[in-house]
């Protein structure tokens, strides 16, 4: 007779108390997924070397689901500001916030369920860094490891990212080893960012405005009306100082009309030849308006031109290609301009979390400056700011670039 399969109930009835009372190997996986949680929420909120350890947990993972859920689990950890932050932006219950926070937890775990199953898990964590990074995944691929690079090889550029990779392969043997090594090793990972002295960086004559002006209201106009003289006062706080660039905060110029145009005039106007302001704007893509790019535009006293276009704005609320209103992305143009005779790059808010734009730049040239600029009246009491300036200050420690930041919150 062909032998009975039995079912999990099956399991269930015969012994029900193995659920009150879970084995050892049970015990062993809701370990490994609460360390996953535990590291998530330590390093994307106070100290990026832990991240480090999600990897090399991951590889020596028991089971066959534990690892994809360990990947979910620590993604969902570090991106948990969004339950919160979703629901003011869009003006929507909190269940819509834990739809999309859920929504892009699946997405980034993606990797980690493709390779759950390969028998060499070192080349397994590889796969899943290298995912984590291109697009599709990539266009969500929040809180990648390899981020830790800046704070653990600051200076050394590409060379840290392979050193990351060395020491998370090298930690994650050792353990598998049950080696006494490791336990030093992990001790040098977590004590090493703290003595390490920090690469001088030149800095140039470039100052980011931060400012606290409010949120979307009904009326645009009356908003961008209300802000505009707010920049106003800035601009004359400023006017009389040895300044040569400033850098404004994420969506401070509104629309790029002609209206709009004539307005920043003003401003314009004042400066002198040698000095200019970089304001982010919604580039129209055509005359009507309805589909921009979020761009910086550098305004000269002579001139005007948009120098960066965001090559990935942040997904349903800005990129929505299915609707009129899409804030397009421009994924392969411009990753280096020019300012001031120098090369720069920029990252404009959601960009900071995801990790191919910024090695994209640093591979399409030798950027000396990264303009950072970000909109968060939203996100006020969340872990989103912090997160982004985690990542962008470690890039640029780790190619030994100066950072200027431009944020309103």
């Amino acid at each position: 007779m062909e032998e009975l399969k039995i079912s999990p109930v099956d399991k269930f009835f015969d012994n029900p108390y193995q659920f009150l009372f879970p084995s050892k190997v049970e015990l062993k996986k809701l370990f490994y997924l609460a360390l996953c949680i535990a590291i998530g929420i330590i390093a994307w909120d106070c100290y990026l070397p832990m991240a480090i350890f999600f990897p090399v947990l991951w590889v020596n993972a028991p089971g066959k689901i534990t690892p994809w859920l360990m990947g979910l689990s620590y993604h969902l950890a570090a991106s948990r500001g969004l339950i919160s932050g979703i629901p003011v932006f869009f003006d929507a219950s909190v269940m819509f916030g834990v739809f999309l926070w859920l929504a892009a937890g699946l997405i980034q775990s993606l990797p980690y369920l493709i390779c759950t199953h390969m028998r060499n898990r070192y080349l397994g964590i590889l796969i899943i860094l290298f995912l984590l990074i291109i697009p599709p995944v990539g266009i969500v691929g929040w809180a990648n490891p390899l981020t830790a690079a800046g704070v653990l090889f600051p200076g050394t550029g590409f060379v840290g990212l392979f050193l990351s990779l060395g020491l998370i392969l090298t930690t994650a043997w050792l353990q598998s080893k049950k080696s006494a090594w490791f336990y030093l090793l992990a001790a040098i990972i977590l004590l090493w960012p703290l003595a390490v002295i920090p690469v001088q960086v030149q800095t140039n004559s470039i100052k980011g405005i931060s400012t606290h002006f409010s949120g979307n209201p009904g009326n645009l106009v009356d908003k961008f009306n209300q802000d505009y003289e707010k920049f106003m006062r800035i601009f004359q706080e400023h006017a009389d100082t040895d300044f040569k660039i400033l850098l404004l905060p994420e969506s401070s110029g509104g629309i790029w009309f002609k209206t709009t145009q004539y307005l920043w005039g003003q401003w314009q106007r004042k400066l002198e030849s040698d000095q200019s302001i970089i304001l982010p704007v919604l580039f129209p893509e055509g005359k009507t308006g309805f589909r921009t790019y979020n761009s910086l535009v550098e305004i000269k006293r002579n001139a005007c031109r948009e120098i960066y276009r965001a090559r990935q704005s942040v997904p349903v609320a800005m990129w929505k290609p299915w609707a009129k209103d899409d804030v397009k992305t421009n994924w392969f143009d411009n990753p280096v301009f020019d300012l001031a005779g120098k090369k720069a790059t920029a990252i404009i808010c959601y960009e900071a979390y995801l990790t191919w734009p910024v090695l994209q730049s640093f591979l399409a040239g030798e950027p000396e400056t990264i303009l950072f600029v970000s909109n968060h009246w939203w996100s006020k009491n969340t872990s989103l700011l912090g997160i982004q300036k985690t990542c962008v200050n470690s890039w640029g420690a780790l190619f030994g670039v100066q950072v200027v930041t431009a944020v309103n919150f």
